[in-house]
């Protein structure tokens, strides 16, 4: 007998949070990171978490986030497959880009580390200012 049920597969991403959240307290936040990245040959690590356009993220899971940003640069990536155009929020300050997916590729190699290096590299290419925008809602 499978312990998830096919809206169970859709809403918890393993076994282990169903039960937490069916045998654990609910004056906590547990989460799945989607993404720890280590580069050994810079020395870098950082956290990823991921969203689809239209996923929402609850307070909780942002305000856990910013915890872990405080120790490693962590990030929220939102987009859909194939990943045309996607936003990094950056959790330690909320700043926050759009970026193609080459862009996006060059960030994930680690070719571009952070989001000022995005934008430089974006304004170097096509030779004119990087445009802001909002940062992300959240959810409550």
């Amino acid at each position: 007998m499978e312990y998830r049920t096919d809206k169970d597969l859709k809403y918890y991403s393993s076994d282990l949070s169903k039960w937490i959240d069916e045998n654990c307290t609910h004056e906590m936040t547990s989460i799945n990171m989607d993404i720890v990245q280590y580069k050994r040959s810079l020395g870098l690590s950082r956290n990823i978490e991921y969203k689809h356009n239209n996923e929402g993220m609850k307070g909780g899971q942002e305000e856990l986030l910013r915890i872990f940003s405080k120790d490693k640069p962590t990030y929220l990536i939102r987009g859909d497959y194939p990943f045309k155009e996607a936003k990094i929020k950056r959790i330690s300050d909320g700043k926050t880009i759009t970026v193609d997916d080459d862009e996006l590729r060059m960030f994930l190699n680690f070719e571009l580390i952070d989001i000022e290096d995005i934008i430089k590299y974006h304004e170097t290419i096509f030779k004119k200012p990087f445009p802001s925008f909002p940062d992300f809602v959240c959810e409550e």
